[in-house]
């Protein structure tokens, strides 16, 4: 089991809460720390900031000296490891441990933190506010770690996903191919009498256009498909602007 696998269980265990992987205390430069699973829970009373650190070896538990810098960027701090890795008796007593199961991934609470009021730490925060709060970031994130955890146990479902994949943006693109010399200034004009030409409601455009926001959650079924999709979306992101003739 490697740090990897752990952070997929912890992300289950903490569903209900907004979890970050990495997060640092300020930017990249001598002297930051880096929390390994960071799980902030959803209320005002009282704010919570739980931070993880994984550790999948005994020798890299046994040597951490710097656990303790961590303890003023959360209100609760645990331990996260393989099943056994680590004994409850070796844990300092204000922190926590979390088993993970190496069989099913899930997650067991052999000891719980105890929360501490401390205050909340301002250059973590601007730093999940500049680098990590995209839209979707890390749900979307999540959401590609288990399809892809999905593909490797069923290889037929990965080659059947990839040929639908390859059909919609193969379909979509001879579709789109036509609207590449449109020019910004007359495309409202030139799009409607490409449609007309060719014998496609207005209404279609608009499908075509859903159809490309679908093949963004797409891009990363394969190489084979990425040039392809950047291309479907870049032609996509011309059309925006005429998506509601």
């Amino acid at each position: 089991m490697n740090e990897s696998d752990i952070v997929k269980s912890l992300h289950r265990h903490c569903a209900k809460h907004i979890c970050f992987g990495g997060v640092k205390n300020g930017p990249s430069r001598v002297g930051f720390r880096q929390i390994d699973f960071l799980a902030i829970e959803k209320t005002w009373s009282p704010t919570c900031f739980r931070a993880y650190e994984i550790k999948t070896s005994r020798a890299d538990f046994l040597n951490d000296k710097k656990w303790p810098e961590y303890m003023a960027l959360c209100n609760k701090f645990y331990w996260a490891c393989p099943k056994g890795l680590i004994k409850k008796d070796e844990v300092d007593p204000k922190v926590g441990l979390v088993y993970v199961n190496p069989k099913g991934g899930n997650c067991h609470v052999m000891k719980g933190a105890v929360y501490r009021p401390v205050a909340l730490d301002a250059p973590m925060l601007l730093y999940l506010i500049f680098w990590r709060m995209g839209v979707g970031n890390e749900g979307h994130k999540y959401r590609m770690m288990e399809i892809e955890e999905e593909m490797e146990k069923k290889a037929d479902l990965g080659r059947r996903y990839k040929t639908y994949a390859s059909k919609e943006l193969s379909a979509m693109a001879e579709k789109l191919r036509k609207m590449e010399e449109i020019k910004r200034d007359d495309r409202v004009d030139a799009v409607l009498e490409w449609l007309t030409k060719n014998n496609i409601p207005a209404y279609r455009l608009v499908e075509v256009l859903n159809t490309a926001e679908r093949v963004r959650g797409l891009a990363w079924t394969g190489k084979e498909l990425r040039s392809v999709c950047a291309r479907v979306l870049k032609l996509a992101d011309e059309l925006e602007g005429v998506s509601d003739v």
